[in-house]
């Protein structure tokens, strides 16, 4: 056996994956498995709605030590958004599901989707209210026996997660996306020269975004300086500026100095309370996005959902094989898988960022989520394969690898034709 096979046999057996009866594909990587747990979650559900077949995908990426709310928000989130569509389609649709009444209801439907999101992540933070309406009168007493008595509850709200998801009606050929924070989802196309288009259905909601920099910094008075720290995150903390959760920026500061520093120390991280004066900080309103997949058909259309960890280790990648040049833009880790699932002239490209060679259908008809993110961690480069899989044999963060890779989940879904 081949020193490229066994590194190979090793990475699929460290990715979490499954293939799911509606066509897609998922995989999830995190090989420091005796240091961290991954935070990530994602899940694919088949639907029928008003007599129609919907098929969802959603992921959630969780910030530092933020398990709980992923796991929560995956779990319960994705049935209310279920239920979100049927009412629209039972209410403002009066039952129709003809693709012409879809369509130009579309924005509406987009609108109600992105409200259920809000409503999910408000009633996060109203129990915290429920319980604790007037944090700045706790005594530190008083304060260890409300965590002690409510930890889940306090928990929950204090983590935070991003949350991406998709809402395909194969009957009627349409989609639409909703995301916060910065997980990714668009739809590759194949086009007429055999070369794939990358087309994202998101917004990335980060202070690099100028908009949301410019949103966020308007939204605060111009003395607090703290907003944008020095490397670009929120706060000097957070790197995304919409999330579930994260009441630790949303709530008066009053919450972290009076309950929530009274969680177990492994658990808490945040910034100072003192720079925190005009809260919420982070936005729950999420952005949306809607598709007609009609047009798509003859294309070879395949929906790609990833959480950050794809872009952290492609931008890695770029950084060891191409030292000391300076780019103009941020890795378009859509734009890569895209490539990878390409012709010979866009993979050419994506080794050309990467740095290493790759190989397409080395995984014969096995996962083709795990097959992108092989390719993604190595290629056919057995060295750089073996890099990442033997931090699994890591037991301490004093031997912390100089390749970091982030908890990386990828989701792939295959249109069906009609």
């Amino acid at each position: 056996m081949s020193r490229l096979t066994i590194a190979r046999e090793e990475f699929v057996r460290l990715c979490h994956s499954g293939q799911d009866p509606t066509g897609a594909h998922t995989a999830t990587f995190q090989p420091l498995v005796q240091l961290r747990i991954n935070e990530d979650r994602c899940t694919v559900h088949s639907w029928s709605i008003a007599g129609q077949e919907w098929v969802f995908l959603g992921l959630c990426d969780g910030h530092t030590d933020c398990e709980l709310i992923s796991e929560h928000t995956i779990t319960h989130l994705p049935d209310r958004l279920r239920q979100c569509i049927d009412d629209f389609i039972q209410g403002e649709l009066h039952g129709a599901t003809d693709r012409d009444t879809l369509l130009s209801h579309a924005k509406l439907l987009s609108a109600a989707l992105g409200r259920e999101v809000q409503a999910f992540d408000e009633e996060i933070g109203a129990k915290i209210k429920e319980i604790c309406p007037e944090p700045e009168k706790l005594t530190e007493e008083q304060g260890k026996i409300l965590l002690e008595e409510n930890i889940d509850i306090i928990r929950l709200a204090y983590q935070g997660c991003t949350f991406v998801a998709a809402f395909i009606n194969v009957t009627s050929q349409c989609m639409w996306t909703v995301n916060l924070g910065d997980s990714s989802v668009g739809i590759s196309t194949r086009m007429e020269n055999g070369r794939r288009k990358w087309k994202p259905l998101y917004k990335v909601h980060a202070m690099t975004t100028p908009d949301e920099y410019f949103r966020v910094s308007l939204h605060h008075p111009s003395s607090e300086q703290d907003i944008i720290g020095a490397d670009g995150r929120l706060l000097g903390f957070l790197g995304m500026t919409r999330a579930i959760g994260d009441y630790r920026l949303k709530f008066p500061a009053a919450y972290i100095t009076h309950l929530f520093r009274f969680l177990p120390a492994d658990e808490i991280s945040h910034p100072d309370p003192a720079i925190l004066k005009t809260p919420p900080y982070v936005s729950n309103r999420p952005s949306t996005r809607f598709i007609d997949l009609q047009p798509l058909q003859d294309k070879d259309p395949i929906v790609l959902m990833f959480s950050d960890g794809v872009d952290c280790a492609a931008a890695q990648y770029r950084k060891l094989s191409h030292p000391g040049v300076e780019y103009e833009r941020f890795v378009d880790a859509g734009e890569l898988l895209s490539q990878l699932l390409g012709n010979e002239d866009d993979r050419a490209e994506a080794e050309a960022l990467l740095g290493h060679p790759v190989e397409q259908g080395w995984l014969g008809a096995g996962n083709r989520a795990v097959e992108l993110l092989g390719n993604v961690f190595g290629g056919t480069d057995a060295g750089r394969i073996e890099d990442v899989n033997r931090q699994a044999n890591v037991t301490s963060w004093d031997d912390k690898p100089s390749f970091y890779v982030d908890d990386t989940t990828l989701i792939a879904y295959p249109l069906p034709g009609r």
